[in-house]
């Protein structure tokens, strides 16, 4: 029994799915046939399929929430979105639908025909699609992978590699201050409660004693070393500005 906004009572004879699309199916729908009109409620739908709609002043579009495809369009008539999908949209003549495109081994066959058989090709789809995995690519517009076992990109691997790390350096000053290490950091985008968004730390490479100084601008990095200077020089040593790194 379906109660309507104007008080009135329908029965539903029927509930099944329904294919609106190859990659979209309503579930549990209710056939009333006392209704002139098919009605779809757009939160029942994002939460069955898990999609993303998107309104605006004139149309309401459902995508697909991990590749971003859009599975259906909804243009705007009256104070109600007519809906239409994506696979029945006629593009340049043909229906998307019938455009299907795969990945069998390293073959690629497109609407109208379209053959593309080598690896270098395979290779342009994938940088076209800004170096898309394969996972994804099988999931986009009818795009169905069988085999990628062979294709590898190469930018790809380069781009996951990671540098290899620093030796280990066991030298050691022998005194304090007879090598300090100095490295300015920032800006940041958050000030300090003195205003300050950069920091300069200095540490002692022999007692690996470390001093910051908060700064408000990079100028202030030299009054910051020669007021460390004048410090060490107090409690009776010397840097050697020869000896600091940075």
């Amino acid at each position: 029994m379906l109660s309507l906004p104007d008080s009135s009572v329908k029965t539903a004879s029927t509930i099944g799915d329904v294919i609106l699309s190859p990659r979209l199916t309503l579930k549990s729908v209710l056939y009333v046939p006392d209704f002139k009109h098919n009605l779809l409620s757009v939160s029942k739908v994002i939460d069955d399929l898990r999609l993303v709609a998107t309104f605006d002043y004139n149309r309401c579009v459902l995508q697909d929430p991990i590749t971003k495809a859009c599975l259906a369009d909804e243009a705007k008539a009256g104070s109600l979105y007519r809906l239409q999908t994506e696979d029945n949209k006629v593009n340049t003549g043909v229906t998307v639908a019938e455009s299907r495109t795969y990945f069998t081994g390293h073959t690629i066959t497109a609407g109208r025909g379209t053959i593309i058989k080598d690896v270098e090709d395979i290779h342009l789809v994938h940088v076209r699609l800004g170096h898309s995995s394969m996972l994804k690519m099988c999931h986009m517009d009818n795009i169905r992978l069988k085999s990628n076992s062979n294709f590898i990109c190469e930018t790809c691997q380069m781009a996951k590699f990671h540098r290899l790390p620093f030796t280990q350096s066991d030298s050691i000053a022998s005194l304090p201050f007879e090598l300090v290490h100095m490295d300015l950091w920032g800006p940041y985008k958050t000030l300090d409660i003195t205003g300050a968004s950069y920091f300069l730390t200095v540490v002692d490479d022999h007692t690996r004693f470390t001093w910051v100084y908060l700064i408000q601008n990079k100028m202030q990095v030299r009054n910051c070393v020669k007021n460390f200077f004048a410090y060490v020089q107090t409690i009776g040593e010397i840097v050697d500005p020869s000896r600091t790194r940075s």
